[in-house]
């Protein structure tokens, strides 16, 4: 499936708002880009080169509409800082997503595209993504010659140094690049907008995530255009539930009819177990590994939705606790934030 012009526009029209969030992920290694509110993004799309550039005192996104990309609209629930993730994956094969692969600390030269300062490949080893930073700063770029050749990632007192001086950092698959200009954060303070991750022990170890597309896709970006029950500053909100939730149209719109009907049919029975009070029905089909994602979103959304009754929802939320579910922690902030009627539920469990 190729972007419509109709998806395309959506894509582009989501640079601007300031629910809808992107993101370049990789196991151990993120990058996000939004609007925050009060920013003057300045936006550029060229027909002729079919390029998406937008620019914030922030951030910096860009991304080309290659031919090539394949766009997968999915829900997942496999993480537990938000109660679901939806987003459009913009994929290509794996083949043409091939990146530099660099495992050691690389040196690529002068870079002068928003301000001049020395690009540094930091070597994540990905085949599929490059981490650099740009950096002006020389007591930051003495130390980064001193350790030129090595592999740095496991390397703690290093990485703090990079943290404290906080250089930009510039993300980059094959048809992306998000730059994020603003400092990182130090620990325990809140990420307000664009930021980075980078998370040694997952890289290191080569620790896999799930991710919602074929194994032999890779995501260029990840663009949640609408904005769900968490924006893209981290700020939950209402759900609009199953009917009225634009993103639900847009499944419907991209995803094949088995798909459609599955989802359809999942959610009618989980309601009919709920009400029912047929918790271990629920909990017997959740030990099928392939009903347990759709299981997680399709509950979380049934705890969101305030056009339930609310002890529906207080029971949904009863089972995804029981079931250990990933989400769950999402979930509970989320019930924390916008719907005290259920506090009491959250704090017996």
């Amino acid at each position: 499936m190729v972007i419509s012009s109709s998806l395309k526009q959506l894509i582009i029209d989501a640079s601007l708002n300031t629910r809808s969030s992107w993101a370049i992920v990789r196991n151990g290694a993120v990058a996000e880009f939004s609007v925050s509110a009060g920013d003057r993004p300045v936006r550029n799309f060229n027909v002729n080169d079919n390029r998406l550039i937008v620019d914030t005192p922030k951030a910096s996104l860009k991304l080309d509409f290659d031919e090539s990309i394949k766009p997968i609209v999915a829900e997942t629930a496999a993480y537990r800082c938000s109660p679901w993730s939806q987003c459009v994956y913009l994929c290509v094969p794996e083949a043409i997503a091939k990146m530099s692969n660099r495992k050691i600390l690389t040196h690529l030269g002068v870079w002068n595209e928003y301000q001049q300062g020395e690009l540094w490949d930091l070597g994540i080893g990905n085949d599929s993504l490059d981490f650099c930073i740009v950096v002006n700063h020389i007591e930051l770029q003495q130390a980064l010659k001193k350790k030129e050749g090595s592999y740095v990632i496991d390397d703690p007192e290093f990485l703090k140094k990079i943290v404290k001086l906080s250089p930009w950092r510039l993300v980059m698959t094959k048809f992306a690049h998000i730059l994020v200009k603003q400092r990182i954060p130090v620990q325990g303070q809140d990420v307000d907008g664009p930021h980075t991750h980078l998370l040694p022990h997952i890289i290191h170890n080569g620790i896999d995530f799930p991710i919602p597309i074929d194994d032999n896709l890779r995501s260029l970006i990840q663009i949640d255009p609408f904005g769900s029950v968490i924006d893209a500053n981290g700020k939950y909100l209402d759900w609009r539930g199953f009917e009225n939730d634009p993103f639900q149209t847009l499944l419907n719109e991209y995803s094949d009819e088995e798909s459609i009907r599955n989802k359809k049919t999942l959610k009618d029975n989980l309601l009919y177990m709920i009400e029912k009070k047929d918790i271990q029905s629920i909990i017997n089909k959740y030990s099928d590994k392939r009903n347990q994602d759709l299981i997680r979103v399709i509950l979380a959304q049934i705890v969101c939705n305030k056009e339930y009754d609310t002890e529906i929802r207080k029971s949904g939320w009863s089972v995804l606790a029981k079931l250990n579910a990933i989400n769950s922690h999402g979930v509970k902030e989320w019930i924390r934030s916008r719907s005290p009627d259920l506090n009491d539920k959250i704090d017996s469990i």
